[in-house]
């Protein structure tokens, strides 16, 4: 079963260089499974704090925000390139300003698709595996579209 990968993303504070993010990972079916994706994520460059956990399928770790593209970190979760579609979990503020928000993000070269929020403010961003789409760059995609992305602190099943 291939892993479907959902980003939750805090707001992003730029002159900060490490940020949190977490990974919803389904297809998880035992323990070590969890074990085998926080040693793939070990070993990447620049990711620090690795938490896996196998009862909340989450994978939390702080990267540089800047730096960092988030297919890459799909990649190590999964284990395999190409098997999966790299998902952000995103929250607006406004949805009436989602339009200009979601035309934004689909300039960058990274993203593949933007879903339409539900009513809670929460969408999908699908990224483009093997381009290098960061925190940074979605978050100042938002603010080019004068919007705010809120934490989304809830789990990719809410989604629609």
């Amino acid at each position: 079963m291939p892993l479907l990968l959902t980003a939750l993303l805090p707001a992003l504070l730029l002159q900060q260089s490490l940020k949190p993010v977490t990974f919803s990972v389904s297809g998880f079916s035992c323990e070590s499974c969890a074990k085998s994706v926080k040693a793939r994520l070990a070993q990447v460059k620049d990711v620090h704090g690795v938490v896996v956990t196998f009862a909340d399928r989450r994978a939390r770790m702080e990267i540089d925000a800047e730096k960092m593209p988030l297919q890459r970190l799909a990649t190590a979760i999964s284990g395999e390139a190409g098997q999966f579609t790299p998902r952000v979990l995103m929250k607006v503020g406004e949805l009436s300003s989602f339009s200009k928000l979601k035309d934004s993000l689909l300039q960058l070269k990274g993203i593949r698709m933007v879903r339409d929020p539900n009513s809670d403010g929460l969408f999908l961003v699908d990224l483009r595996s093997g381009e290098s789409t960061t925190l940074a760059d979605l978050y100042r995609a938002a603010e080019q579209a004068q919007i705010t992305i809120s934490d989304a602190p809830v789990a990719a099943s809410k989604t629609h």
